[in-house]
Formats: C-alpha cells, sequence, structure tokens
C-alpha cells in the first residue's frame, strides 16, 4: 500500500497532465505492441515517440 505522502505525489504529478483514450483494433495493437518492444519501449513511449516523429519537433 503507498503511503499518504507518495499518493499526495501521485496526484500532484497526475494533476499536471492530460489523458487521451486511443482504441485499436486487437490485431493492429499487437502489432503495435511487438514493434514497441523491438525498440526497447513501452507502448505509450512509443506511441508519443512517433508523434513527436510525425510531428517534426519534441514536445
Amino acid at each position: 500500500m503507498a503511503s499518504k505522502a507518495q499518493l499526495e505525489a501521485n496526484f500532484r504529478y497526475l494533476a499536471k497532465k492530460k489523458t487521451i483514450t486511443i482504441r485499436f483494433d486487437p490485431d493492429e495493437l499487437e502489432k503495435v505492441k511487438k514493434e514497441a518492444e523491438k525498440y526497447g519501449s513501452s507502448l505509450q513511449g512509443y506511441i508519443v515517440q512517433a508523434v513527436r516523429d510525425r510531428m517534426g519537433k519534441n514536445l
């Protein structure tokens, strides 16, 4: 169980972030996950990096 201080720190961190939902077809999601694993990245990290690359700049 997380301590009160950790819960408060998580709350402050999440308050600064925005959340989006992305829906994939199951087969497509598996392909993206495998691709992320090739680069040693989490799914979120892989998607964020793909967006940054597409935009041509760092966010």
